[in-house]
C-alpha cells in the first residue's frame, strides 16, 4: 500500500548499529563468570580490594549459570558494599538474593551484624504491608507502590489465577475509579473510562514497559485479545503521565508485566467451554539455559454471544416482528426490504488471538507480539438500524517487536537502556457495517499505520538517596487514516489512489447519461515526533520528592511541555500521604483528524428522472485539530495497620482544554459539490472538569487453615463537559469480594455496584439517556485435583452475572439502543495444567 520512508530506514540503520555494538559489550562481558570469578572475588574482598570486587562481579550477575552462583555474588557484593559504607547498594544486593532465596536467614555467627539487619529489615518491609508491592511503571524505576508518585493498583499472579482473569478487561472491571461499559459502541465493542474520562485512546496500555497499543493514538477494540495468561501482575496507573511517556498517556497508564523464562520453568495449558459455545484456550512455555531464556504464549478466544433478540425481547421487537419474519429495516420511519438479501439468522460471533514470545540473553531482550481481534459491526445498534448478521464485522490487527539492552556500569550507579521497536496496526479489508448510512448494503472499511520508535534511557544515582532520569526518543508514522464507507473491499496490496474507488450510491449516471461518481477520498500521512525527559528524585529521612517533565515536538502539531511533580510525606511508619501534580496531551489521532463518513443518495425530478446527487449527512474531516491538553491535581493517603489491613484515600481534580468535540459545521453545506443538509465535524472547542475520590480497603484473615483476603471501594465521579454532565461515567460505583482458600480449594465472590450513567445519546428535551443502576456478582472458583513433582492439574468454574440479572450501560454511539442489553449468566467450566521439568 506504501513504503516505510528513508527516514524510518535510516532509523533502524542506526538502531541496528548501536545494538550490535552493545551485543559486542554483553558478549564480551558475559565471558568468564562462573565458579572460578566468585572465587577471585571472595579472595578479593578478604583482601579488601572492595572496588576490584565490585568491578569483577557486576558484571557478571546476569552470566551466572545457575541460582547458586548468583546468590553468591549478591551476598559478596553486599559484605563488599557494606565495608564501603555504602548500605543502599548493600539493601539492593540484599532484594537480589532473597529474589532467589525468600527463606533465607543470615547466619550471626559468620555474617556481620549490619548484613544481618539488613536482611532482617528488608523482610520485614515486605511482610509489614502484604498489598504494599513494588512497581516499576509509575516512576520508570522500582519502588514501593505506597512511594510510587501517582494512584495505583497493582494485581497480583495470584490475584489474576484466583479470580480467574484471563484477559485485561475482564480485570479492569474490578479496579476502582476504572469503568467499562460493555458492548457499548459498535465500532470498537467496549468503552473503557477513567476518572470520568471515556475512550480507550485516552490512555496506553504496555507490555513489560513496550506500548502494545496504536502508536498513532487510535481509538481501538478493546476485547478479549489482552491476554493475561502468562501476566506476572498488572500495574494500573491513574492520572497523567506525559512527563514520562509523551503523547496519549493522558487518563492513565496500564502495564502488563509477565514473567521470564526463570518464573515460567516448564509451562501451562489453560482451557475452558461454556454457554454460546465460549471458549478460552491458552498455552504459556517456557525455559532456560546459562545464557538464554525464552517464553512463548497462545490464547484463543471465540463466542457465538448470547441470543439478546430473546433475552431482550423489548429493545430487539423490530428484529423480532419485522427483520426475522420478511427481512424488512426502518428507511425514513417505514418498514422497507433490504436491497441485498442476506442470512436473517442472529449472529454476531466474536474472536481473538494473542501471540507473545520474549528471548533474553544476558543484558539484551527481544520480543514480539501478535493480537487480533473480531466482533459483530452491529453491537450496541437498535436493530431497526443495522443487520445482525455474521457477514457484518469490524476485525483488527496488532504486530509490535522490541529490542532492548541493558547496560550497568562498573560501580552499579548508573545504566543506559536503549530500546527500538516497531509497530504496525491493520483493519480486516473485509470489515464492513450493514446499515442505513451503507444503504443496508456492506459499507467496508480500512485503516493501517506503521510505527517505529527508538529511545534512550540513562539511570544516574546521584547520591545514596537521590537519582536521576533522562532520555530522549525519536518515532516515526506513517498512516493511511480509517476510510469512509466503500462499495467493496480495500485492496492493500495496490496503492489507494489507483484503486479508483466510489462512495457508495454514487456509481451512476444522471437522466442524460452523465456521470455522477465521486471517488473516495484516501489520506495518507508521514510524520515524526521528537521527545527528551528528565526526573529528579531525592529521599530525605520522612518526605520523597519526584520533579520532571518532557518536551515532544511532533511534525503534525508541532511542540508540547508537560511537567509532573509528587511529593510522598511518610510522619509515621504506617502512614504515607501524597501530592501530585501532573499535564499531560492526547495527540489528535489520524482517525479523529481525518475520519469521513455519510450518505449520498439519488435526487430525482417530479418524472422520477435522477438529476444529481444529495447528501442528508456527513462528517468532514478536519486535519487542523491541536492535542487536548489536561492538568491534574490529587492528593491520597494510604494507612496500614500490621500487616494485614491496609486502607487507601484519593481525591483529584482534572481540567481538560482543548477538547475534541464533535460539532455542526453550519457554514460546511456542501460536500464534494453535492449539497449536504447536516454536516459535522471535529472541533479543538470543548472544556471539561472531572472531579472525584475513592475509598479503598484490604484485610487478610486467616482462620485455621482458612485463608481470606476481603477488599472493597467506593467511587465518586463528577464533572462537567461544556456544561453538561459526563457521559459513560457512573457518579457512585462500589466494588468489593472476597477471595478464599482452604487446601486444594480457592474460590473468589465479586461485585460491581454501579449507578444511572448517562449515555451520549440525548431525548428530543436534551436530556441524557441513563442506564438503570444495578449490580452483579462474579464467582470462580478452583480445585486442584492432582499434584505432583513435575505436574500440577486444577479444575476451573467461572460464572459471570451470578444471579442472572438484566442489567443495560450507556450507549457511546450512533444509532445506538438508548441504553444497551448486556449479558446474561454465563458459566464455563474449564482445566489448567501445568508442568515443570
Amino acid at each position: 500500500m506504501y513504503r516505510i520512508s528513508r527516514h524510518a530506514s535510516s532509523t533502524r540503520r542506526m538502531a541496528a548499529c548501536l545494538f550490535t555494538g552493545l551485543a559486542l559489550t554483553s558478549a564480551s562481558s558475559a565471558q568468564n563468570c562462573d565458579s572460578q570469578t566468585l572465587q577471585e572475588a571472595q579472595d578479593q574482598y578478604k583482601l579488601g580490594q572492595f572496588d576490584d570486587v565490585t568491578g569483577t562481579l557486576t558484571g557478571c550477575l546476569d552470566h551466572f549459570k545457575t541460582d547458586d552462583e548468583k546468590f553468591t555474588a549478591y551476598q559478596v557484593l553486599a559484605r563488599t558494599y557494606i565495608a564501603m559504607d555504602d548500605l543502599q547498594q548493600a539493601r539492593k544486593q540484599i532484594e537480589g538474593l532473597l529474589r532467589i532465596q525468600p527463606d533465607y536467614i543470615p547466619n550471626r555467627t559468620s555474617e556481620t551484624e549490619t548484613f544481618a539487619n539488613l536482611v532482617d529489615d528488608y523482610k520485614q518491609s515486605m511482610e509489614d504491608h502484604i498489598a504494599d508491592v513494588l512497581v516499576t511503571t509509575a516512576n520508570k524505576r522500582s519502588q514501593l507502590s505506597s512511594d510510587a508518585p501517582a494512584t495505583i493498583y497493582v494485581r497480583t499472579r495470584e490475584q489474576i489465577v484466583n479470580r480467574g482473569y484471563t484477559t485485561l478487561l475482564d480485570l479492569l472491571e474490578d479496579i476502582p475509579e476504572v469503568e467499562v461499559q460493555r458492548n457499548s459502541i459498535s465500532e470498537f465493542k467496549n468503552t473503557v473510562t477513567l476518572r470520568g474520562i471515556a475512550g480507550s485512546e485516552k490512555f496506553i496500555i504496555m507490555q513489560n514497559g513496550v506500548r502494545i497499543t496504536p502508536p498513532t493514538g487510535d481509538p481501538y477494540s478493546m476485547g478479549a485479545q489482552f491476554s493475561l495468561a502468562n501476566a506476572k501482575r498488572v500495574e494500573i496507573i491513574l492520572g497523567p503521565a506525559s512527563a514520562l511517556y509523551g503523547a496519549d498517556a493522558f487518563s492513565g497508564i496500564i502495564n502488563i508485566i509477565t514473567n521470564d523464562a526463570r518464573d515460567t520453568k516448564g509451562g501451562t495449558v489453560n482451557t475452558s467451554y461454556g454457554q454460546y459455545a465460549t471458549g478460552d484456550h491458552s498455552i504459556v512455555l517456557g525455559s532456560h539455559t546459562r545464557d538464554l531464556g525464552f517464553t512463548v504464549t497462545a490464547q484463543v478466544t471465540h463466542s457465538q454471544e448470547p441470543d439478546y433478540y430473546n433475552i431482550y425481547p423489548e429493545s430487539f421487537s423490530w428484529y423480532n416482528d419485522h427483520y426475522k419474519p420478511d427481512g424488512t429495516v426502518d428507511i425514513n420511519g417505514n418498514p422497507e426490504a433490504t436491497p441485498v438479501s442476506f442470512d436473517r439468522s442472529f449472529e454476531m460471533p466474536t474472536r481473538s488471538y494473542y501471540l507473545d514470545a520474549k528471548a533474553n540473553f544476558g543484558d539484551f531482550e527481544i520480543g514480539a507480539l501478535a493480537m487480533h481481534e473480531r466482533h459483530s459491526s452491529s453491537v450496541s445498534v437498535d436493530p431497526r438500524y443495522s443487520l445482525y448478521t455474521k457477514d457484518a464485522f469490524i476485525a483488527t490487527q496488532l504486530q509490535s517487536g522490541y529490542a532492548r539492552h541493558v547496560h550497568t556500569g562498573k560501580d552499579d550507579r548508573w545504566s543506559l537502556q536503549s530500546y527500538i521497536s516497531f509497530c504496525n496496526t491493520r483493519m480486516d479489508p473485509e470489515s464492513n457495517f450493514i446499515n442505513r448510512f451503507t444503504g443496508y448494503e456492506q459499507g467496508y472499511k480500512y485503516q493501517a499505520s506503521q510505527s517505529q520508535k527508538i529511545e534512550e534511557q540513562w539511570d544516574y544515582e546521584l547520591t545514596r538517596n537521590a537519582s536521576v532520569i533522562a532520555g530522549f526518543s525519536i518515532e516515526d508514522h506513517s498512516v493511511l487514516p480509517k476510510t469512509a464507507d466503500l462499495p467493496r473491499a480495500f485492496n492493500p496490496k495496490v496503492p489507494a489512489a489507483y484503486q479508483q474507488i466510489p462512495y457508495i450510491n454514487t456509481d451512476t449516471t444522471d437522466y442524460l447519461g452523465n456521470s455522477l461518481v465521486i471517488y473516495q477520498d484516501f489520506y495518507y500521512l508521514h510524520y515524526q515526533n521528537y521527545g527528551t525527559f528528565a526526573q529528579l528524585y531525592n529521599k530525605w529521612k520522612w518526605v520523597e520528592l519526584t520533579v520532571g517533565g518532557r518536551f515532544d515536538y511532533n511534525t503534525r502539531f508541532k511542540s508540547v511541555f508537560n511537567p509532573r511533580m509528587g511529593l510522598v510525606v511518610k510522619p509515621k511508619d504506617n502512614l504515607k500521604l501524597k501530592l501530585l501534580y501532573g499535564q499531560s496531551f492526547l495527540a489528535p489521532s489520524p482517525w479523529k483528524a481525518y475520519s469521513t463518513y455519510g450518505s449520498f443518495q439519488p435526487v430525482s425530478d417530479s418524472l422520477g428522472q435522477i438529476t444529481g446527487l444529495e447528501s442528508p449527512f456527513f462528517h468532514i474531516p478536519n486535519p487542523d485539530l491541536k492535542p487536548e491538553k489536561l492538568q491534574s491535581l490529587e492528593g491520597g493517603v494510604a494507612f496500614y495497620k500490621g500487616k494485614n489491613f491496609s486502607a487507601f484515600a484519593d481525591v483529584y481534580y482534572n481540567t481538560i482544554s482543548n477538547l475534541i468535540n464533535i460539532q455542526s459545521a453550519s457554514t460546511q453545506t456542501s460536500f464534494r459539490g453535492v449539497s449536504v443538509t447536516y454536516a459535522e465535524t471535529a472541533n479543538n472547542e470543548g472544556v471539561a472538569n472531572t472531579y472525584g475520590a475513592t475509598f479503598s480497603g484490604n484485610y487478610f484473615l486467616n482462620l485455621g487453615e482458612h485463608r481470606f483476603n476481603l477488599y472493597g471501594s467506593y467511587s465518586y465521579s463528577n464533572g462537567k463537559i461544556d456544561g453538561e454532565p459526563l457521559v459513560l461515567s457512573a457518579m457512585h460505583t462500589g466494588k468489593a469480594g472476597i477471595d478464599w482458600t482452604l487446601g486444594k480449594w480457592s474460590a473468589s465472590l465479586r461485585t460491581l455496584h454501579r449507578s444511572a450513567s448517562n449515555s451520549v445519546l440525548t431525548k428530543t428535551s436534551g436530556d441524557y439517556y441513563t442506564s438503570p443502576a444495578y449490580t452483579i456478582y462474579n464467582l470462580n472458583a478452583r480445585y486442584a485435583l492432582a499434584s505432583q513433582k513435575h505436574y500440577e492439574l486444577q479444575l476451573t468454574l467461572g460464572i459471570r452475572n451470578l444471579t442472572n440479572v438484566k442489567y443495560y450501560n450507556a450507549a457511546a454511539g450512533q444509532d445506538s439502543f438508548t441504553i444497551t442489553p448486556q449479558d446474561p449468566i454465563r458459566v464455563c467450566l474449564g482445566a489448567n495444567l501445568q508442568f515443570k521439568p
